[in-house]
């Protein structure tokens, strides 16, 4: 089983290597060909991010999936296809460019139950200039020091945004936002205890030398909620209600070789 894992993450890697090399209309093109119309079952064979965030739970036709840190919006993508047209997908993302650019793509995907949020999660409302980043490291962290190259980012809390649309009731919070997994869970305590979502939070970022992994697993029990780390191809921490009759079922999905 593990050279089969093996295996199938170099075809991914094998295939990203070729599309690198593609003119850009053309890989975008096959990008959205492949996330739009392939099987969900073989889109996942081959992203290794997705089987992660899906190993324990995968969104139901009619939910409300929340996308934290969307950037270029291939998990949005195939949220929206999973949910259907009669769920949503809230997909939030920080870059004013790239959120621009993902309104666009959706639109001409044919996707219209994705309502795209320009900000940043984060434990307060606020506005931070950041560094300009036009790649997937950007970070509410990295300050500006000069204003040329600044971008000015808006935070705001889970909790804020959720209230704001009027959503009443989110079933799946996939999050991969750079290392401010800590403050966004706090900044969504109100959520957790009202809706009591399942949650897929890629963990392998660094707060002060060590993986954000076992602070968010504290975060998330002093909200009640059981959690497991794993997948080391892209470390992610699963979390659920402790009062969810599936979590049994979901603890023992995973096997040695995940955690």
């Amino acid at each position: 089983m593990n050279t089969w894992r093996t295996l199938r993450y170099e075809i991914f890697h094998w295939g990203v290597t070729f599309k690198e090399h593609l003119p850009p209309g053309v890989k975008s093109l096959c990008v959205d060909i492949f996330l739009r119309y392939m099987p969900i079952s073989l889109i996942r064979l081959l992203w290794k991010e997705l089987d992660g965030y899906f190993k324990l739970r995968v969104p139901q036709s009619g939910e409300v999936v929340v996308d934290a840190g969307a950037w270029k919006g291939h998990f949005t993508v195939v949220a929206a296809r999973l949910v259907g047209p009669r769920g949503e997908v809230v997909a939030i993302e920080p870059q004013k460019m790239m959120s621009d650019r993902l309104k666009s793509r959706l639109t001409s995907l044919g996707l219209r139950n994705v309502t795209v949020v320009n900000s940043a999660l984060f434990d307060c409302s606020s506005e931070r200039a950041v560094a300009r980043w036009n790649d997937a490291g950007f970070n509410v962290f990295d300050r500006a020091v000069d204003t040329q190259d600044a971008e000015l980012v808006t935070l705001r809390t889970l909790d804020d945004i959720l209230g704001t649309l009027g959503v009443k009731q989110v079933s799946f919070i996939k999050m991969d936002i750079e290392g401010a997994e800590l403050e966004a869970l706090s900044g969504m305590r109100a959520t957790l205890s009202s809706m009591h979502p399942f949650l897929a939070i890629a963990s392998y970022h660094l707060r002060e030398g060590t993986t954000t992994s076992s602070r968010v697993e504290e975060i998330l029990r002093s909200c009640n909620y059981q959690c497991r780390t794993g997948h080391p191809w892209h470390l992610t921490t699963w979390g659920w209600d402790n009062a969810d009759h599936n979590g049994p079922a979901l603890a023992a999905k995973l096997g040695a070789r995940d955690i």
